[in-house]
Order: structure tokens, then sequence, then C-alpha cells
């Protein structure tokens, strides 16, 4: 069942008796409920990232001789690799990635590889970079935004984690007692 941000928000008021409660306005709860998956996802990748691996799915990357760049998906937090021709299972391989000082020793002719260059992802050497890539990365979590956002499905089991974090919050701008639900959350983690 998806949960969305609107249901969240409801839980963690609840949790804190704030359901009535203007002092704290619905863009700050989000914001904190936003924070609290943030914390979940990073104690969830600790115990290994293969809920969030993902790929650039059809239609792939298509290079041009134009450009070597490639553009990094808004929600990549880290390149696993980059592969070329990925359609054809008998030409696709994976690339290896360089670093910058290596890049003027491959020369023109080298083979190609990559490397992150701020938030794109660039393909060397550059007249040997057209064709059809595919990334594999780690995605980060979704963002919610508006009331019918729903959270991640692999983060939707642990959803108390961030229903609970904005309540400690909420109770901390009050000065209340935080004691309980920071031992909830110790718990969760």
């Amino acid at each position: 069942m998806a949960v969305t941000l609107l249901q969240m928000r409801d839980a963690a008021k609840d949790l804190c008796d704030h359901v009535s409660d203007p002092s704290v306005s619905d863009a700050t709860w989000t914001r904190w409920i936003n924070n609290g998956i943030e914390r979940l996802y990073r104690i969830a990748t600790r115990h290994g990232t293969g809920a969030f691996q993902t790929f650039t799915a059809s239609p792939f990357i298509t290079l041009t001789a134009a450009s070597n760049l490639i553009a990094k998906p808004a929600t990549l937090r880290r390149l696993i690799g980059v592969t070329v021709d990925p359609a054809s299972p008998s030409l696709r391989r994976s690339l290896p990635k360089y670093s910058m000082g290596e890049r003027d020793a491959r020369g023109l002719l080298g083979p190609r590889a990559y490397h992150v260059v701020g938030q794109n992802i660039a393909i060397e050497p550059f007249n040997l970079c057209a064709g059809v890539y595919q990334l594999h990365f780690v995605a980060g979590p979704t963002i919610l935004t508006a009331d019918g956002n729903t959270i991640d499905v692999v983060l939707e089991p642990y959803r108390e984690y961030p229903e609970t974090w904005a309540a400690t919050k909420a109770l901390g701008k009050e000065e209340s007692d935080t004691r309980d639900l920071y031992g909830d959350l110790a718990k969760m983690e």
C-alpha cells in the first residue's frame, strides 16, 4: 500500500499530539519528514545498497560526435558503472573508470572510459565517444513535496522512522521531553 506524505505528516502530528496545533506549518513538517527519510535512507544503505541500485532504462543514452558528456540523473547518489552498447549482448561491455591524470595519457585512440566531471559523466577519448550508453547507479530517496507523493517502496515498511523523527523535531521546538521518541528511533536503527 502506497504511503503518502499527507498520511506520514498526520501520523507524525498524532505521535506528538500536535494534530490541531498550528504552531508548526505543513512546510516545516514536510521538511522534517524528508530529513527523516534521508536518515532512514542512510541507515538502509549501510546495510546494503541493492534495493536502491537502478539503471537508465530504454531508451538508452545516445552520444553523437558533438559531445562526450552524459548528464547525471537527478536521483544519482553513487555511480556504479557505465555500459556501452547495452542492447547488444555480443557487443555490450562495461567501461573502465579513469582518473583525471590518466586522461591525456590515454591518447586519442585509447579504449573508451568514463570519468565524473561535476554534474556530467565524460566519455573519453572524445573522438570515439559516439555510441549508446547505459548508466548503473545507486539512487537516492524520493523527496516528498506534495501531499499525494509516496515514500519509496523499499522504505515504506519503515515509515515509522521519518514520522518519529518529525515528531521529535516538533516536541524539541516546544522544548518538551523527547527522550521516549529518541529511544524509539534508536531501537529502529
